[in-house]
């Protein structure tokens, strides 16, 4: 007994042996077990990649369910016949496939980044257009200025103006990022998709001893 994190469907979460990285895959045979609820949570919430956490929850086995290596006896038989002769296809460790996944885990981190970064850009501009506000009623309202404080007012408003521009060129990027097709949910079933080539099987269709006893 113990917790997997599965999203209500089909889908659950397992550590990836090849990258070390917890990935989606859709055989609960398949799925990481946890001894603790808590432990479970933590891997969740920390090692999760961000564009997936959300549709996962923690789900506790029932007493007599089969999961991963944890067979009970009476099972023992029927599992052992049915999978004997299955053959794992381990694709993922193609080098030229782990640089794709590792290049999809950057998009994941952008894309579940983007919207958090440009909230706080907003707010920064907010903060920065106040700021500017303040000034030129400054430079409005006083009464008198002298050569080194009209330099000051200056500068201030100069410098305000400059980093005004660089939070406007940043949100520009990130919204040219939001119009393009990449959204969370394609890049989540790219990630599934890939995931998947590491819990292929093969079963032998003619010679089913080759892969049993191997050739003598």
């Amino acid at each position: 007994m113990g917790y997997v994190l599965t999203d209500g469907y089909d889908l659950y979460i397992r550590r990836d042996d090849y990258s070390g990285k917890y990935v989606p895959v859709r055989s609960k045979q398949q799925a990481e077990v946890f001894t603790t609820a808590k432990k479970a949570k933590s891997i969740l919430n920390n090692a999760v990649p961000k564009i997936i956490r959300k549709a996962y929850k923690i789900q506790y086995l029932e007493t007599g369910e089969i999961i991963g290596n944890q067979v009970p006896q009476e099972h023992n038989n029927t599992e052992s016949q049915d999978k004997k002769h299955e053959v794992i296809i381990q694709t993922i460790e193609d080098d030229n496939i782990k640089d794709w996944i590792s290049k999809i885990s950057e998009i994941e981190t952008l894309m579940s980044g983007s919207e958090q970064r440009l909230e706080e850009l907003y707010a920064k501009l907010s903060d920065i257009d106040k700021k500017v506000v303040d000034v030129q009623h400054y430079i409005e309202l006083a009464d008198k200025f002298n050569a080194y404080q009209g330099w000051q007012c200056f500068k201030m408003l100069r410098d305000l103006l400059l980093q005004r521009r660089k939070y406007k060129n940043e949100i520009a990027v990130l919204n040219m990022i939001k119009q393009c097709k990449f959204d969370t949910t394609s890049i989540r079933a790219l990630s599934h998709a890939i995931a998947e080539m590491n819990n292929r099987t093969y079963s032998p269709r003619a010679i089913p001893d080759l892969f049993k006893e191997g050739i003598k």
